[in-house]
């Protein structure tokens, strides 16, 4: 009985073997031919005994790659949940994190429902489950930055895709069809090494400034390209933030990741559906807003945020353009240390990472004394910890404001010696 063959290995069988009607006179075993086939035969098994090697190292595991997580967590434990603040941790004092995140039905294209049938179409969602986890650590230097790196492990299920052009080396293994691609895999991802710098403080100012900077390593890897960033990766993003009130926080961030220096099969990804559109993976502009309300003080608080991304070549194009939204809890369970839980979706935007429905989970942990007034000076040596240090070159050290440095009665905004006391004789007294 001929064994049946599937897919690539799928070969004509050659006239006169078994399964063919019909019979063939097989020449004596000494006779010229019968060498000559037993010398091609050993040619074709030496042949086809170094095909597999040299297509493995010709041919790479797919031929392009992008990260497709939309949600990714602020770089440390002062921001909300995906938008960054410009508040930082005081000297020495650090941080630990646990993120996960889950997002459903992302990445739709058209493909074919009969791969045979090119008038046929079908909808696939190429991402079916995203999975993230992000472990985090961070540190605060000097009262003016904090350091650290994001671990992300990726875990995405999704279809086997026929008729979607530019990924065919990537299949599931099941799949007994020849390029069918299936975006599914379980890696880690690109480990994110981050700082962010607090320009402008935004409990005593109208608004704080700060900025964040990430570079993002190739530990992905070529054979996990829906989790990873084509080569090394650079972003960077303002941060604007407004605190008018104890009880209301809200934050802008707006910035750009780039990638360089990829490996060959591992260029950014272009796929093309069944209908003619076009997804061309790039560099691109990262941007975000949300806002935090205070239910409980120093308990409980309500979070909300808009955030996504535009690739540079598409900017604002539909397919190009993923966005969502999201809104939950933050629950404090010590000063610093927190849980949050929310979801949201990305229904309204047709971008490619935005999903169906997304859940937010996270575990904050900062074992620090704390700092209530945020001024730098823990609590536990601070003689003020509700109001903070005006750090202006008098007595800065034990954490009190001293809105009148030589106590004569006249504010040191308007005071033109304000650590000259005035000496009240009755000429210019109010200088």
């Amino acid at each position: 009985m001929t064994p049946r063959l599937v897919g690539r290995n799928r070969a004509a069988l050659p006239r006169g073997s078994a399964g063919v009607r019909g019979a063939v006179r097989r020449p004596a075993p000494n006779s010229p031919p019968a060498r000559r086939m037993i010398a091609a035969a050993a040619l074709a098994g030496v042949l086809s005994a170094s095909a597999p090697a040299r297509a493995a190292t010709e041919t790479p595991a797919n031929t392009g790659a992008m990260d497709i997580r939309l949600f990714r967590p602020a770089v440390d434990s002062k921001g909300l949940f995906a938008v960054n603040a410009s508040d930082i941790m005081p000297h020495l004092d650090f941080s630990v994190g646990l993120t996960l995140d889950w997002g459903y039905n992302m990445f739709g294209m058209t493909g074919r429902a009969d791969p045979a049938n090119p008038a046929s179409r079908r909808e696939y969602d190429l991402v079916s489950h995203q999975i993230a986890a992000n472990v985090s650590l961070n540190l605060g230097l000097f009262n003016l930055l904090a350091v650290g790196f994001t671990v992300p492990v990726v875990i995405l299920a999704g279809p086997s895709a026929p008729g979607i052009v530019g990924w065919e080396g990537w299949t599931d293994p099941g799949e007994t069809r020849p390029d069918t691609p299936s975006f599914s895999a379980e890696h880690i991802g690109d480990i994110e090494v981050h700082a962010k710098f607090r320009l402008l403080r935004v409990e005593r100012n109208p608004v704080g400034l700060g900025a964040a900077l990430q570079f993002f390593t190739p530990t992905g890897g070529a054979d996990h390209a829906l989790g990873s960033d084509p080569g090394m990766g650079v972003g960077a993003a303002a941060i604007v933030d407004t605190m008018p009130a104890d009880w209301f926080h809200a934050a802008l961030n707006v910035g750009a990741r780039f990638f360089f220096a990829h490996d060959a099969g591992y260029e950014p990804i272009r796929l093309a559906g069944a209908d003619g559109k076009v997804f061309e993976y790039g560099h691109m502009m990262t941007f975000g807003l949300g806002a935090s309300f205070t239910l409980i003080p120093e308990r409980l608080n309500a979070v909300m945020e808009v955030y996504g991304n535009t690739l540079f070549t598409k900017f604002f194009d539909g397919l190009h353009t993923p966005m969502e939204a999201v809104a939950g809890l933050k629950i404090f369970v010590e000063r610093n240390s927190y849980l949050y839980l929310g979801g949201g979706t990305g229904i309204f935007s047709s971008g490619y990472s935005a999903p169906d429905v997304r859940l937010v989970a996270a575990w904050i942990f900062e074992p620090s004394i704390g700092d209530r007034d945020r001024d730098g000076i823990k609590d536990d040596v601070d003689q003020c910890p509700d109001d903070p240090e005006d750090r202006d070159d008098f007595e800065d050290v034990d954490g009190c404001p001293d809105p009148d440095n030589d106590r004569d009665g006249i504010l040191d905004v308007v005071d033109q010696c304000p650590l000259i006391p005035e000496d009240r004789d009755g000429d210019a007294d109010e200088d």
